[in-house]
């Protein structure tokens, strides 16, 4: 089958591989669609070590079930199907209380040595197959898993309604953001950027306020409005520079929620965290019960405008190229293989 392989730093090539087979409990499926993650482009740059050569990346995506293994139920070929890309043990504590995303055994799809979806076929455990509904296309669904991280970060801040939100990060999780945040009645929604192009589509998208904190200045700009500080703030990018402009932009004993996980060591101002109260906490991806609550939510959301291309497998190394430059305004980009 062909897949994308990744072989090392800026070396990703499409390769003729041995097409997998399901085992016992396991679900084969050919891959219709597939979406590029940021965590994908930083692996395709080398720089988290979470990519051990040579793998196919790949964890947003839709297919049909063409085989299944021995002992596999309620799944059944033709079926139009995405996965929770998280394989979970079921039996430790935290899989027992439902947070699969944080189960002490677990692996990721298209993550360190796990093949992932940007293949023809991929074959993953029946536990993580969900039966996609009629009312989502494939394309649309590669953008459930994106979604889901956005969910769980929204559902876990504190009441959203009526009070001031500022998202660090006009990518896709932050555009996904300020819709989610906006359904939950936010006022206002600020949304900072250096990209003017994803401020451009964030303004587009309903955001009350768009900064560059490469050009102004974002507490200045809180005090024109009056506001001593935004009551939670979201960092979707992962860098020091957007999570100390979050920890500076809340209020005293505001809330600061950080999804980006790019930088693995960033510096932060204690005396700014102790003496105002600030209260933080991290956000990582979702379990899949909150993966499963996206499908009721995705035709809410206006996803169109953060799919910039859909490409076929051929032209994505050029795409992954052109996603790891600096200024690149691409931003969600679908591999489609059907």
């Amino acid at each position: 089958m062909r897949a994308l392989v990744y072989y090392g730093a800026r070396d990703i090539r499409v390769s003729e591989v041995e097409e997998p087979e399901p085992g016992r409990g396991d679900v084969l499926i050919r891959v219709i669609a597939c979406g590029v993650c940021g965590s994908d482009v930083h692996g395709y740059l080398g720089i988290t070590g979470r990519r051990i050569p040579p793998m196919i990346m790949g964890h947003e995506f839709t297919g049909i079930v063409t085989d299944t293994g021995e002992d596999v139920n309620d799944i059944s070929k033709g079926d139009r199907v995405t996965v929770y890309p998280t394989r979970f043990c079921g039996n430790c504590s935290f899989c027992k209380t439902g947070l699969t995303n944080l189960c002490i055994n677990r692996t990721v799809l298209g993550v360190m040595n796990v093949n992932g979806a940007m293949a023809e076929y991929v074959v993953v455990p029946q536990n993580t197959v969900i039966k996609l509904p009629d009312n989502i296309g494939p394309i649309q669904g590669t953008m459930l898993e994106p979604l889901g991280v956005v969910y769980r970060a929204v559902k876990n801040a504190p009441n959203i309604l009526n009070n001031s939100v500022l998202i660090a990060g006009a990518g896709t999780i932050g555009l996904l953001l300020l819709q989610l945040v906006k359904l939950a009645g936010a006022n206002p929604v600020i949304v900072t950027d250096i990209n003017e192009s994803r401020l451009d589509i964030a303004r587009k998208l309903g955001a009350d306020i768009v900064l560059n904190p490469e050009r102004e200045d974002i507490k200045d700009n809180l005090s024109q409005l009056n506001m001593d500080g935004v009551d939670i703030a979201f960092e979707a990018v992962g860098a020091e520079s957007s999570v100390n402009q979050v920890l500076n932009s809340v209020k005293n004993r505001g809330t600061s929620i950080l999804i980006g996980n790019s930088q693995r060591d960033i510096t932060v101002n204690m005396q700014n965290i102790v003496t105002r109260e600030l209260k933080i906490f991290g956000s990582y991806t979702y379990t899949i019960e909150e993966f499963k609550a996206t499908m009721d939510v995705i035709n809410r959301i206006d996803t169109e405008s953060i799919i910039s291309k859909v490409i076929p497998l051929e032209e994505s190394p050029r795409a992954f190229e052109e996603l790891a430059q600096k200024n690149s305004n691409l931003l969600k980009v679908v591999i489609r293989l059907d």
